[in-house]
């Protein structure tokens, strides 16, 4: 059974990771140089899909990666466990990135450029944050899987 908790963990955390790190690079080059309006128009049609993709490919992880720590001992639990605590601090940082997107995607309301550019700035750090702890998870699954 270890076996199969350590495939969904594998995969669920890859597809995690594979999504929040090259998102994060991609789009902060072009966000970074984005007008007001530009970039307000590239957060409603970015965050739409990918925002509901990664809470469920990160609870599937968070699900396998449970399941994995409880079917092994050792080592490989303590890893698994740990990563736990970092994939649910991912979801703390989605809750502290959506209403920063929601109101940069907002097309309806009035922002000041200053704001825009003070949210741009607060989400930029935030998601460097994610991401950081997305490849930190990353690694301790693949310990805890080389660990058994």
């Amino acid at each position: 059974m270890t076996g199969w908790w350590a495939m969904a963990m594998l995969v669920s955390v890859g597809l995690s990771t594979a999504d929040v790190v090259p998102f994060a690079w991609k789009r902060a080059q072009a966000w970074r140089s984005a007008g007001p309006s530009d970039l307000r128009l590239e957060f409603e049609q970015a965050m739409g899909v990918s925002e509901r993709a990664q809470r469920v490919v990160r609870l599937l992880c968070v699900v396998a990666t449970v399941g994995f720590a409880l079917s092994t001992g050792g080592a490989a639990r303590v890893l698994a466990l740990a990563a736990t605590g970092l994939l649910a601090v991912l979801i703390g940082t989605g809750a502290l990135l959506t209403p920063i997107e929601r109101r940069l995607a907002a097309s309806g309301s009035e922002l000041s450029s200053a704001e825009i550019e003070r949210l741009r700035s607060l989400w930029f750090r935030r998601q460097f944050i994610r991401a950081f702890i997305a490849l930190a998870a990353l690694l301790l699954i693949f310990s805890a899987v080389l660990a058994t």
